[in-house]
């Protein structure tokens, strides 16, 4: 959760972050995470969906830009314009609206699921091909390690 402070009281904004295997190089893919009695605001840097557009994600460059600093944009501007909203007390009960998440193109491709009442991040990552024997793959660049 990012801690926010909106008109004088304080929030805490459920986000998950997804560093696809190309992070840092590549800029991590952002959503809003309601839990089971809030919905998503849609807004100038979130869309219906919880996905959150930030120029910071846009202009991504390694190592000017990290994930500590994209917290701090996300907390900044989400003190102006909240990205979720608590539900109505006799709503609590009633499943969020069910939402597919699609990730803003040209970025990674990732599978989605509908958003989880567990609070866990509802980004599920691809599956990963069997490994082939025969292929060979080239060395990694210096400084580099895999995974």
């Amino acid at each position: 959760t990012i801690p926010v402070i909106y008109k004088g009281a304080s929030y805490n904004i459920p986000v998950c972050l997804w560093l696809n295997h190309q992070h840092p190089l590549s800029a991590p893919m952002c959503l809003v995470e309601p839990t089971a009695n809030m919905d998503v605001k849609p807004g100038k840097h979130v869309d219906a969906n919880g996905m959150i557009y930030l120029p910071y994600l846009d202009e991504w460059r390694h190592p000017s830009y990290d994930v500590l600093s994209l917290l701090q944009v996300m907390q900044v501007l989400f003190a102006e314009e909240l990205p979720l909203f608590s539900r109505p007390l006799g709503d609590q009960h009633n499943p969020p609206h069910s939402v597919q998440r699609r990730p803003k193109p040209p970025r990674q491709s990732f599978v989605q699921r509908p958003p989880t009442p567990t609070g866990q991040c509802s980004v599920q990552r691809p599956p990963t091909p069997p490994r082939q024997s025969s292929v060979r793959r080239p060395p990694m660049p210096p400084g580099q390690s895999s995974v």
